[in-house]
């Protein structure tokens, strides 16, 4: 989408399917129906964000569980006014992806959401983005930090863990026997 596409939706509130009849819009989100531009990311933020989405896929072609997703996946946050919020990388069991009835952008929750930190975030961000995904049922989010090489893994909006170096995520339920060091991710 040009700039002056974007401009003309500034003071506009939008649709989701309006926002989707555009066509490809990486490096938006929509928020309470208004167009929030996320420039584009660095090359450590794609190196993180295919590696952890190469770890995942790995475990479920061995195990069947459901589908990974990347590339700012739009995923449905509340409507009037639509809020589509986009995950870096994503876990949707085969159960929930069948209740999926949108065409364009997920309508049902992902059990996992990975968001890789860009130096651009700020926690502010980052706390309405991991409220949005807890209100709708997403069961974990997890921040990667490819500069202090960590990785947060929250279970809810207050409940985290701090994972570093060959520290391993915590079992999982939805991906059971799954299991990732944090130097897996930054190798």
């Amino acid at each position: 989408m040009s700039t002056a596409t974007l401009l003309e939706f500034e003071d506009k509130l939008i649709t989701a399917d309006e926002l989707y009849a555009m066509g490809d819009q990486r490096g938006v989100e929509l928020v309470e129906g208004k167009i929030r531009e996320m420039p584009p990311t660095g090359y450590e933020h794609g190196e993180t964000e295919s590696d952890i989405a190469f770890h995942l896929k790995s475990f479920l072609r061995q195990h069947n569980l459901g589908k990974v997703m990347t590339g700012e996946v739009g995923i449905y946050i509340r409507r009037n006014p639509d809020s589509i919020r986009a995950a870096d990388v994503l876990f949707i069991s085969h159960e929930r992806l069948q209740q999926v009835q949108s065409q364009s952008y997920l309508d049902v929750a992902p059990e996992l959401v990975v968001e890789v930190l860009s130096p651009r975030d700020s926690w502010v961000d980052m706390a309405e983005k991991l409220e949005a995904y807890f209100s709708i049922g997403v069961l974990q989010v997890w921040f990667a930090n490819p500069r202090n090489k960590t990785l947060q893994v929250f279970t809810s909006v207050t409940d985290s863990v701090l994972l570093r170096g060959n520290e391993r995520i915590p079992a999982i339920a939805f991906l059971p026997d799954f299991s990732l060091a944090v130097s897996d991710i930054y190798s």
